[in-house]
This record gives structure tokens, C-alpha cells and sequence, in this order.
């Protein structure tokens, strides 16, 4: 699972949350209906020494 220290949780302006981590080229993680951000945590996990994850939670 991806280490919580590398993980950034914030809130865009109109109050969208999201997780970012990582760096590299910028990637945008979109969940599925009645998921949230966190489902994509095992892929953060896996690819942020490559990418600039960002993983918005429309919730």
C-alpha cells in the first residue's frame, strides 16, 4: 500500500477532494460509481516513483 507520509490529501476549491503523490508526467486517476479516491491507493502505490498521480474523490 502506498506509504501515507508520500500521500498529499487536499480539497480543490470547489471542495473536491483528491489524493496526490508522486512525480513524473501527471496522470488522473477517475473512480466509479459508489467508489472513492482511496480505491486507487494500490496503483498510487505502484506507480508514483514514475508519475504525478492525482486521484479525485467526487463523493
Amino acid at each position: 500500500m502506498a506509504d501515507a507520509a508520500a500521500l498529499a490529501l487536499g480539497k480543490a476549491p470547489d471542495a473536491t477532494g483528491f489524493i496526490r503523490a508522486g512525480s513524473g508526467a501527471p496522470v488522473l486517476l477517475i473512480h466509479g460509481v459508489g467508489m472513492g479516491a482511496a480505491i486507487w491507493r494500490p496503483q498510487i502505490a505502484l506507480m508514483q516513483d514514475r508519475f504525478d498521480l492525482i486521484a479525485i474523490d467526487m463523493l
